[in-house]
């Protein structure tokens, strides 16, 4: 890998040597000629050299399939640095409990289509600094957009986290965080949440939820059925959704 530096300096007026370094040279290079820092060859002036650094790493070249690869993941890598960072942040999300989110509208919409309509469409909020978020608990909003930051699920999160940052990447229609936000909650269906697992795969027409809930309904029967659960989901049924109960009682989830 070579590098170059660009020195500039000033007598009277200024001027630019480049100079190539690699690695026969990489300790030093050839700056100028003398008369260049004194006109009149006369060393006793006193001279202020005033020099600027510009070092240009010189890249292989790419096909233009890669480049293109390239300029699409720029948003790729993690920006955790700057999550909820004032500095880097033209937006801030108000919430009931008092809490702000700061972010960026460049990373919200690069990840979402959702917030891409918000800021670009016709809607109140893309003129707007402040955007306030109604009904919607601090703590599941912010797992979202960590997520445009990071990439990644806050580790700390639990089932009514996951459950509410379930609903906000439905709402926001997050298709990647939505499939991984159901697998962690699918990792944690009990006895104690198969039933709001389930109405919320009905109620989000999401696969991965329904089936778990399903197949634990199947596999369970005899300990749920007289449950607060089992009549919590039955009181909450329409007819489509008790069809799907009926027939995974009897005869199991091979459908789904």
């Amino acid at each position: 890998m070579n590098s170059f530096e660009e020195f500039i300096m000033f007598n009277q007026n200024s001027f630019t040597h480049r100079t190539k370094f690699g690695i026969k040279n990489a300790h030093g290079g050839k700056l100028c000629k003398i008369n260049q820092l004194f006109p009149n060859n006369d060393t006793s002036i006193s001279t202020d050299i005033i020099i600027r650094v510009h070092i240009n790493e010189v890249e292989k070249p790419q096909n233009d399939f890669k480049n293109s690869i390239n300029k699409s993941s720029l948003l790729s890598h993690s920006l955790e640095q700057f999550f909820n960072n004032p500095y880097f942040s033209d937006i801030t999300f108000t919430f009931d409990c008092g809490s702000e989110l700061k972010a960026s509208r460049l990373v919200l919409a690069a990840k979402s289509t959702y917030f891409m309509n918000m800021f670009t469409g016709e809607w109140t909020e893309s003129n707007q600094s402040k955007i306030a978020i109604k009904g919607v608990k601090y703590e599941y909003y912010k797992a979202m957009v960590y997520y445009f930051y990071n990439g990644s699920l806050d580790s700390g999160l639990n089932f009514d986290a996951l459950m509410g940052l379930f609903s906000e990447a439905d709402m926001c229609q997050i298709e990647d965080l939505i499939e991984i936000v159901a697998n962690k909650i699918v990792e944690m269906i009990s006895n104690d949440n198969w039933h709001e697992i389930l109405l919320m795969g009905w109620q989000s027409n999401n696969n991965n939820l329904k089936k778990a809930g399903l197949k634990f309904v199947h596999e369970n029967w005899l300990n749920i059925k007289d449950t607060e659960n089992m009549k919590f989901i039955i009181e909450n049924l329409n007819v489509e959704w008790m069809e799907e109960l009926m027939s995974v009682r009897f005869f199991g989830i091979s459908n789904y």
